[in-house]
């Protein structure tokens, strides 16, 4: 699905362009969030123009809420009296300039746990088995059962991926990392973090602003919830890790944001 994926990530980003940039002018930063466990309202079509409507719309609230928006305090200032049918008292704001940010950056390695996988023989074993299958059904199968078998082939050959990446591991490394502008921090991972994760960090962070957005530095990967794994599904299929790796992550990050601040 990386192809998908970036087709999205075009899409948006062209949109948001035309749709924020155009109108405030100033250059627009996009950052993919959390969204291992979510997607967009209209996704996998597979049709560029789609994401760049969708694109086009967020640009444009984000214009909408940066028009409302003041980026440096202000200090009201009396300029006089304008003689009406009553004296109107005239003020005007004007812009304070603050004090130059704190500007710092820092990184951590956390040690997330993985999960125990199947034997790595047996996960080439079928993945063989689905390539020889799907070579069988391309020479007289219908569309449908092209797509199917192709289907089933991707997920065994990623599931072989998977195994030989992490055959006789018990844990990996994954950075973090955390840049701080005034009062604003931006926090980044590894691999696709699910919503959760980022609204616990969101929530207990000690800044005014805190920015999350996993995809970042590199390496793939579900990060699932603990409660994700009882309920299953493709993203837990998919997933190296532990059911407590999102607990460590949860923790690394309010970490790294505290000492940040």
């Amino acid at each position: 699905m990386a192809w998908e994926s970036s087709w999205v990530t075009t899409g948006y980003t062209g949109g948001m362009r035309q749709g924020g940039e155009q109108q405030r002018g100033g250059k627009g930063l996009f950052l993919e969030g959390a969204a291992g466990d979510i997607g967009p309202r209209a996704g996998y079509t597979g049709d560029l123009p789609t994401y760049r409507r969708m694109g086009r719309i967020l640009g444009l609230e984000a214009s909408s809420v940066a028009s409302n928006m003041d980026t440096l305090p202000r200090r009201e200032r009396y300029v006089g009296v304008l003689q009406s049918g009553a004296p109107i008292g005239l003020y005007v704001d004007e812009p304070v300039e603050p004090e130059a940010p704190v500007l710092r950056m820092a990184t951590r390695t956390l040690a997330l746990p993985l999960r125990k996988l199947r034997p790595l023989d047996e996960r080439e074993a079928q993945a063989k088995q689905s390539r020889e299958e799907l070579m069988r059904v391309r020479e007289s199968g219908t569309v449908e059962e092209i797509r199917a078998a192709t289907a089933r082939s991707t997920q065994a050959n990623w599931q072989a991926d998977m195994g030989r990446s992490y055959a006789e591991k018990t844990t990996v490394d994954w950075e973090m990392q955390c840049i701080r502008v005034g009062s604003v921090a931006f926090l980044s991972c590894q691999g696709e973090p699910f919503l959760e994760i980022s609204q616990r960090i969101l929530a207990d962070s000690p800044f005014t602003h805190t920015l999350f957005s996993g995809y970042s530095n590199g390496a793939f990967g579900y990060l699932p919830t603990r409660q994700a794994f009882e309920e299953g599904g493709y993203e837990i299929d998919a997933s190296p890790f532990a059911h407590d790796s999102a607990d460590i992550l949860v923790a690394g990050g309010l970490r790294l944001v505290n000492d940040m601040a």
